[in-house]
């Protein structure tokens, strides 16, 4: 059985340990590391670590053993960046790839750190979002909701339920995600008890958060950067009407890594239009299960997770098999 390890500084929104959970479920035996969780004044904390293991070197018999699995790998994947990468004695057959989840010139990493780590790269893989326009010789990858489908289309005699988180302003053209007008419509509309939001007071487990989007009609993601994000995958599993600005490039690499021959169904709202596309939500229910079913429909054809690891399993395979 062929041995890999996920390395990362953080958890990722739980990435690398999804993607070590999906290695398990297909024939590897695979663990993800993790070297320190989000600060616990995040509200993140333990959130996202449900498929990997903390590193803690307060037990030292769990160092050995997190040390002896990642000796005895044969691939080490690195997501981001791996701080004690270059206190570990690496050996001559095990293949390495490279794995970036974050833009560049932006945090937590700024610029391509690939010659750092001082090994060759069998691969080099980039989030299949925004990102590849940043790393232009990188390879596509999908982020994955491991959750299954489904859909909970409105009623007639009910309020469209939305579930929202605002976002606060942050520097970066790529981490910025906050919108004025956004949160202008949406606080009138939920002062006018035209809409339920679900706010939630603090981060839930992804996985009780997805069962929570279930029980909605509308995901917001942002409309600010001409992105989608792992709102966005998580409401077209929901069967959601998602809402985003995601440009011609961002959708068009979800559908291409999903070998769909469609775009993704993303209600595209921006700045200026975010009221007028809302308001026609609320005035044609028809429209929202109509969206709502394509979201499901897009997600259950070609974004589950068992499909998605595919293009990871080529790559082990590819990398495995390259002596």
């Amino acid at each position: 059985m062929k041995k890999i390890v996920h390395l990362s500084n953080t958890p990722l929104v739980g990435a690398p340990g999804k993607l070590s959970y999906l290695c398990e479920k297909n024939g590897y035996l695979s663990h993800s590391i993790i070297l320190g969780d989000y600060p616990e004044k995040s509200g993140l904390n333990e959130k996202f670590m449900k498929y990997s293991i903390l590193w803690n070197k307060k037990i030292p018999y769990l160092t050995d053993q997190l040390l002896s699995y990642i000796e005895e790998a044969d691939i080490i994947h690195i997501h981001n960046d791996f701080n004690i990468f270059h206190d570990i004695t690496w050996k001559s057959n095990q293949k390495f790839i490279y794995h970036v989840h974050s833009p560049l010139r932006e945090g937590p990493i700024f610029i391509d750190k690939t010659n750092s780590f001082g090994v060759n790269f069998s691969k080099k893989l980039v989030v299949g979002q925004y990102h590849p326009r940043h790393y232009p010789d990188f390879y596509p990858v999908p982020n994955i909701v491991l959750g299954a489908p489904s859909k909970n289309l409105v009623k007639d005699d009910e309020p469209l339920r939305v579930m929202y988180s605002p976002t606060h302003k942050r520097g970066g053209r790529w981490n910025n995600k906050f919108s004025e007008e956004l949160n202008t419509v949406i606080s009138s509309l939920e002062k006018m008890k035209s809409i339920e939001i679900i706010k939630l007071d603090s981060p839930l487990p992804q996985d009780t958060l997805l069962e929570v989007r279930k029980t909605c009609h509308v995901s917001i993601d942002e409309i600010s950067t001409g992105a989608y994000h792992q709102i966005s995958l998580e409401g077209l599993c929901a069967g959601n009407v998602v809402i985003n600005n995601a440009d011609y490039f961002s959708s068009f690499m979800l559908a291409s890594l999903a070998t769909a021959p469609e775009m993704p169904p993303f209600y595209r709202c921006n700045p200026s239009n975010i009221s007028k596309n809302t308001i026609a939500l609320l005035a044609n229910y028809d429209l929202v299960r109509d969206y709502q079913k394509k979201s499901f429909d897009f997600f259950d054809q070609y974004l589950r997770a068992d499909k998605l690891f595919e293009i990871y399993n080529k790559i082990y395979l590819e990398i495995l098999t390259d002596v």
